[in-house]
């Protein structure tokens, strides 16, 4: 059993591609043979476009799991903090809502510029153009982006 957090970078690797691969195929097989689905493009996938895209995932899954050992590794030396206890209070409830919120914010506010400056010409042209490569979005489409772009 793989825990929650902690245990490094193979371990979030594990648990990234899991939750994602996983999440991934329910709703790209399970969903549609449950109840119909409509898709976002009218025209149709092209042959090999969604195994593409969950090939072309592996690299930020990668890049982001690089990141949460980073994190681990400052909260394990001291260096930064995870808020991993008990929410024993109403006031604690308020901060985590506020942090929750904030933090949206800023990650509206980061993607939205940083995704305007992808489409800058020399930049689209080299990094960015992958992600655009697929016509009919899947589940898989999300991820699938250069690993510069990560």
């Amino acid at each position: 059993m793989l825990p929650l957090w902690g245990g490094g970078f193979l371990v979030a690797v594990c648990q990234l591609a899991t939750f994602y691969y996983v999440l991934g195929a329910v709703l790209h097989f399970v969903v549609p043979a449950v109840s119909p689905v409509k898709g976002i493009q009218e025209q149709p996938r092209k042959p090999g476009e969604v195994a593409r895209d969950a090939l072309n995932s592996i690299g930020p899954i990668l890049v982001k799991a690089a990141f949460w050992t980073a994190v681990e590794t400052m909260h394990t030396r001291g260096i930064s903090k995870l808020y991993t206890g008990p929410v024993n209070s109403l006031q604690e409830v308020l901060y985590i809502m506020l942090c929750v919120v904030l933090l949206d914010c800023l990650h509206d506010s980061w993607f939205y510029w940083t995704h305007r400056f992808l489409h800058w010409r020399l930049l689209y042209k080299y990094v960015h153009w992958e992600h655009h490569r697929s016509t009919a979005p899947s589940p898989f489409t999300g991820y699938s982006f250069h690993v510069l772009e990560a």
